[in-house]
């Protein structure tokens, strides 16, 4: 993500973007393995505003830092976004170009072959709800992940499952839990500020992995 990118998106301090960066080495660094970077793949001509033409440079980020997987999925549709269309690129003839060019650049052999067999399964399994599909390719060491999802997972009725019981997370209020909405019942900030060892942080983290159903 570009400096320009992160301004309008998310803060106009920069220092932020620095410190993710510093984030994802310092998990490197920790041995937090497989080391993961989810990328959500848009771009609206008309608001001069995405990533798409930024896929290279995503990609090189992460092979720069050691990441073991970048998982690319696109913005869901759902009532609220009367803009989706204009977003959605998944697989579009600007996302192929993109692809290509940064499977080009990244020493990936037969890019255009890559990238239309890719373009086959996601209109393959772009619209369902679930299980989830995930398909993609390596380079060297690192996997490029496609996360073909184009609607919300579930119903409205089961809204409160569809992150998934499939990672663990620290949530911004420092929070281990399995899905997103749960309310945590480790919380790794309080243990640190505490001066918790990291013995009895491991504690916290073997607990949370007990509490994926």
């Amino acid at each position: 993500m570009t400096n320009n990118t992160f301004e309008r998106l998310i803060s106009t301090n920069v220092a932020h973007l620095r410190r993710i960066e510093s984030g994802i080495d310092c998990a490197r660094d920790a041995e937090l393995r497989p080391l993961k970077l989810n990328v959500p793949v848009f771009h609206s001509e008309q608001a001069n505003l995405g990533n798409l033409t930024e896929l290279d440079r995503i990609i090189s980020f992460a092979r720069a830092h050691q990441v073991d997987e970048v998982r690319l999925f696109t913005l869901l549709a759902h009532d609220h976004f009367p803009e989706f269309e204009e977003y959605y690129h998944f697989f579009s003839a600007p996302m192929r170009s993109a692809l290509v060019a940064c499977f080009s650049n990244q020493g990936c052999p037969c890019p255009e072959d890559t990238v239309d067999t890719l373009t086959r399964l996601g209109g393959r399994f772009a619209d369902h709800m679930y299980p989830k599909v995930e398909f993609g390719v390596r380079i060297d060491d690192m996997k490029i992940s496609f996360e073909a999802l184009k609607h919300e997972r579930f119903p409205n009725s089961l809204k409160d499952h569809q992150e998934g019981p499939y990672a663990i997370r620290i949530g911004a209020d420092g929070g281990l839990r399995s899905m997103l909405r749960d309310k945590a019942d480790n919380s790794l900030i309080d243990a640190i500020r505490s001066g918790a060892d990291d013995e009895f942080l491991g504690i916290l983290y073997h607990a949370a992995q007990e509490e994926i159903p």
